[in-house]
């Protein structure tokens, strides 16, 4: 963090590791297990440079040799635990060969332009293509060697996600945003349906059957009774 013109300027890492299945207690609300963690960004009080100011960041992958990348969109019918949000973004690392998943980042395509994070709040995000890292090689003091060997990190990919469309808000207006994504190993999660979405959708495609045999059945009904009142045996 840092002075901006009068203001504290502040750029929070914070990260959160979990023991069991569940969801983060904040929007986006993403679907965790005790095999990843959620890095939170946060940018606040950053004096911008125009009326229309936005801000990007870039994210450098390091993975081990043969690997391969994958960079998803899937959609879901679901928004119940991210509001008017049904899509989520992933990249994967998948092994040579059978093709076994090695890790992944998973995020949701918002962020969130205040602390209370309301569906008022959200702010839409763009992702850029996968590259080759600019420089191919590491620091030497990275991180990453904690894990890594210098003889085992092989592939650097960097992509980027920008917060902010032409249409929408820009960072001036509020000078805050904050953007969630989860690190994980082994297959990455998917949201299924929840019970109330399953009984939404029951509710939804059964009424209209039982209106239509109600109908019916009241129509038959009432033709057979008023039929008959009306017929008249010819001898």
């Amino acid at each position: 963090s840092g002075e901006s013109r009068g203001s504290l300027a502040v750029l929070r890492l914070q990260i959160a590791a979990y023991d069991g299945w569940g969801r983060a207690g904040e929007l986006p609300r993403m679907l965790h297990s005790a095999n990843c963690s959620q890095l939170e960004v946060v940018l606040t009080g950053v004096a911008p440079r125009g009326n229309r100011s936005r801000f990007a960041l870039e994210l450098l992958t390091v993975e081990d040799a043969g690997a391969q990348r994958q960079l998803n969109m899937y959609k879901s019918i679901d928004d119940e635990h991210t509001p008017t949000i049904f899509k989520v973004a992933e990249l994967v690392a998948v092994a040579p060969g059978p093709g076994a998943a090695l890790s992944y980042v998973q995020w949701k395509p918002v962020a969130y332009s205040s602390p209370r994070r309301a569906r008022e709040d959200s702010v839409w995000c763009r992702i850029q293509g996968l590259r080759g890292g600019r420089n191919q090689t590491l620091p030497g003091l990275s991180i990453a060697f904690a894990y890594f060997t210098p003889q085992r990190v092989a592939n650097l990919t960097a992509f980027n996600v920008s917060f902010g469309t032409a249409q929408g808000g820009f960072y001036n207006q509020t000078r805050y945003i904050s953007w969630s994504v989860m690190i994980g190993y082994g297959d990455s999660l998917r949201d299924g349906l929840s019970a109330l979405v399953i009984a939404v959708l029951g509710l939804g495609l059964a009424l209209p059957f039982a209106l239509v045999a109600a109908g019916g059945i009241a129509v038959c009904a009432h033709r057979q009774r008023h039929g008959s009142s009306r017929y008249t045996p010819i001898n």
